[in-house]
Formats: structure tokens, sequence, C-alpha cells
């Protein structure tokens, strides 16, 4: 480990230290009692946001004051953020079904959620259990209630009471903005002060929000009776308030492996009473965060029970939006956004590097698939508004195929950083290049595994993906194929059956 990679490990390790320090200073201050709702310490909740405002004022300059127009700016694109919501919110409302008693809750925040809790709730039905599906996000919704329309929206299901909870958060929200100094600690070369003004613009933002979920969930264990509830992920504010309400009342929780879970610190803070992860290999990994392994199942795969085979056909809609056509080499790149592995300034060279690869590899499209948390203005900023020949594909754009791997059915090379589409893709048979630029990039499997070519600048990106795209496969084969092995337990479309075993047992079912 070079450096500066073990400086970025000891930074992300400090925070959370950091972050306990803070919490137990507020709870036993003058915040305390605003940040204690129906049992729930909000400021515990609160960890994965917390984590990533330091994170970001860890890796940014010192915050510049905005400007009157931009505070105007900023407002008004909030008004029609929470307008747009509320309209989602109110369509949504009339497909939710009603709660009713079911032993299994499983409750999705993320499409990466529904994609694993959807077949477990199948395989769960077809076990003889009662199972239902719960979001609190209306495009979550939308997608599970069209394949399973008995699931609950919770604004629908509980919507005086969660905007009262929201209402309370709101005022709380204003008395702790306002409230005097706390003389937090200082982090790294960030002052007490700098990171109070981070640490107070998380609190009173999601305030509302967290008191809204925490009645949520008291109101679905309340209606739906069940012995065992999962959530989609335990280390975010809407999983770990579940499993907190859950915890009170004796209930048992469970959570499924989100994501790439190598050299990230905040997996040490799980929560739930079992981890379910995908192969062995991530025993291991967790264990190396604290996580002893009687607490991990593993199970496989469940959203790849049924996921499709290289045909080396582009998708018919790439062809049509998109002007592909199979036989011909395209590039798909597909990173996480900045924010948790990758800072915006490294965002910012990655976008740099890939319009230079456009324009060396002129007759081949570079794709690039936006994440959610990624947004087009880092391209326009990076950029500066130049002319490029990337093509941008927004998360939320209409007229392409939602699943990842209609993606990369006929794709040449993916391109990612640390993102599990590398997985994904190599599920398909298609190389992947993994681009570190500035050296942020540590502990994750598949590229310690060697399963990937790595590289850390503009040429070593260039030579790499005309080595693939002239030779149509990639060195790693090897290494690609014994990684797999390793990192799921079986790819026999029985991940979801064997899931829902084991979360029968769990409740005594």
């Amino acid at each position: 480990m070079s450096t500066v990679q073990q400086a970025e490990t000891n930074k992300h390790s400090s925070i959370l230290d950091w972050i306990s320090e803070v919490h137990e200073q507020l709870r036993s201050g003058p915040p305390g009692a605003l940040l204690e709702f129906n049992g729930i310490d909000v400021g515990e909740v609160l960890l994965s946001p917390l984590y990533l405002a330091a994170l970001n004022a860890l890796r940014s300059g010192p915050a510049k004051k905005r400007s009157r127009g931009r505070l105007w700016f900023d407002r008004a694109r909030n008004w029609a953020y929470w307008t747009k919501i509320a309209l989602r919110t109110r369509r949504a409302s009339r497909r939710s079904a009603q709660p009713g008693p079911a032993d299994f809750l499983l409750w999705s925040r993320d499409i990466t959620h529904s994609l694993v809790l959807h077949p477990v709730t199948e395989a769960l039905r077809q076990r003889g259990a009662s199972a239902r599906l719960l979001s609190c996000n209306t495009s979550v919704f939308d997608a599970l209630v069209s394949q399973d329309p008995s699931t609950v929206l919770t604004q629908a299901a509980w919507a005086n009471r969660l905007r009262e909870a929201h209402g309370e958060g709101s005022r709380r929200a204003a008395e702790l903005a306002k409230s005097s100094s706390w003389s937090l600690p200082p982090l790294g070369d960030r002052s007490g002060e700098q990171m109070e003004k981070s640490v107070r613009r998380v609190l009173t933002v999601l305030l509302p929000v967290a008191l809204e979920t925490a009645v949520a969930a008291d109101a679905a264990l309340d209606a739906f009776g069940s012995k065992l509830l999962v959530v989609g992920n335990d280390l975010t504010l809407e999983g770990r308030i579940g499993c907190r309400i859950a915890s009170k009342r004796s209930v048992p929780t469970a959570v499924f492996m989100h994501g790439s879970i190598a050299g990230d610190p905040l997996q040490s803070r799980h929560i739930a009473d079992r981890v379910f992860v995908n192969g062995s290999i991530h025993i291991r990994e967790l264990a190396e965060q604290g996580v002893p392994a009687a607490k991990v199942v593993v199970c496989g795969a469940p959203n790849l029970d049924k996921r499709p085979r290289q045909t080396g056909l582009i998708h018919p809609l790439l062809q049509a939006r998109l002007g592909l056509h199979s036989g011909r080499p395209w590039i798909l790149v597909a990173t996480s956004g900045p924010g948790h592995r990758i800072s915006h300034k490294h965002h910012q060279v990655v976008i740099e590097n890939l319009a230079r690869l456009a324009a060396e590899c002129a007759d081949v499209p570079v794709v690039v698939k936006l994440h959610r948390k990624d947004r087009l203005e880092y391209y326009q900023q990076a950029l500066q508004n130049q002319r490029h020949r990337l093509i941008l594909v927004r998360e939320e754009s209409a007229g392409f195929p939602r699943g990842i791997f209609e993606w990369l059915t006929g794709c040449s090379v993916v391109l990612t950083g640390a993102s599990t589409v590398a997985v994904e893709a190599m599920l398909m048979d298609v190389p992947v290049i993994t681009m570190d630029f500035c050296q942020e990039i540590r502990g994750v499997d598949f590229i310690d595994a060697g399963a990937t070519t790595h590289v850390q600048n503009a040429d070593a990106l260039r030579d790499a993906v005309r080595h693939c795209l002239a030779s149509g496969t990639s060195s790693t084969a090897q290494a690609v194929r014994k990684y797999l092995g390793e990192a799921y337990f079986a790819l026999d479309g029985c991940s979801s059956d064997r899931a829902a075993a084991s979360l029968m047992e769990m409740a005594g079912a």
C-alpha cells in the first residue's frame, strides 16, 4: 500500500472515531433532547450521512460563502424538487396496497435493494410463508408495485402520522439550527468550527426525515405484525431506524450485502442481527472490519438467479437511442459517481480522461451511464462546456433499459472505478478496466484479485482499451474465474431460496 493510500485509509478510520466522539458530546449536551425520538437516537442512525459529510469536508477546501443569487437559486431548486416529490407521492399513493399481517416484512429504499428483496420475497412465498414488500421511496415503490401489487408505500398507508412526525422534525430542526455553538472536536486539518457547520447541516436537513421514518417503522411493525424485518441497508438512515425499532420489539432483523463491501470502514457498523453475503470472500472482508462470522450468512446473490447470458446482441433500445450496432465495438462507462470512494476532484479527473479517450478512439462510441448520485453538471463543469464525444445518459432518462445486464449484452469493454458493475460485467464475459487516477481506491476485492485491468493514468487507460478492443478479450480471464468462484456461493439460480430458508430459520417459521 502506497503512502497516499495509507493516508486515505487512516482518514476513513479516523472519521468513524470522530463521529463517535461527536455523537457522545451531542447526546450528553443540550442537543440531546432534540435528537431523541421514541427511544431512537437520531445522531446514531445518521451515521452514514455524517460519515459522508465529514469525508467531503476533509476532501474539499474551506466552504465558500454563497452569493445572494446562489442562495435564491438553491431555494428555488429545492422547492422544485420537493414539489416534484409531492406530485410523485400523490400518484404513487393511488397504487399502494393496504398493510396486513405478514410474517416477513422486506423494506426497500433503493432500486439496488429491490433487485435482491423482490426475488427473496417470492422465494419466501413459495415456501409457504407470508411476505410483503414496503417502500418509502416513490420511484422504488413504482418499480416494485409493477411486479408485486401487494407492495405498500409508507406515505400512503400512514399519511397523517408521517406528516405530523415530519412537522415535529422540522420544528426540532429549526430549534437545532439556531442553538449555540457545540464546540466540536477538530478532524484532520479542519477546525471544530468548520466541522460543526457540516454536522449541523446534516442534522437539520435530516431530522424531519428521521422522525418520519421512525414513525413509519413503528406503524409498519404494528400493521404487519411481522416475525422478522429485512432492511435494504442497515448502514443508512432508513435501515438503521428500522433495525432499532425492531430491536425494541424483539423482532429479529437481517440485511443483504449492498454493493462492494471490501475496504469500507462503515461495514464495521452493521446493526442487523444477520448479514447475508454472496460468497466466502465476504466473510473474510467483514471479519477484517470486526464483524463476527456467526453474524454472517452466505447464500449467493439473489439478484443473479435469473440473470441473462451474453448474446453479443445490443439491446434494441440502445441501438435506437444511441446509434449502436451489434458487431461493432462500443465502450460502457459506469462509475458510482463522487462522494464515497472517490472525491469530487478525482471525479473531475475521471471525466477529463474519459473525454480524452473518446477523442483518441473517435470511431468507438463511449457511453457514460450516469449513476443516480452522479450529475450532468459535473461533466459540464469538468469539460467547461467544451465540445466532446462522450455520450451521456442520465439515470432518470426515459426510453433506456433499466437493468444493467441489458446494457452489458453486446458491450465490448466496461470502464469503472470501484462499482460492482465490474462484477456484473465479468458475469457477462465483458472485459473490465478499473480507473484510479488519484490513488483513492483501496481494498476493493476484484481489483486486488487482479480480475480487472487497473489503470492509473490517461495513457494506460487508452492502451488498455485498445488492447481489449483489438483482442476482444481480457488478459485477466483466469483471475476473473478464480474471483467469481470465491465471490459467489453458487451461480445456480437458487440463492433466493437459500436466503429464504435461512430467514425462516431465523424467525422460527
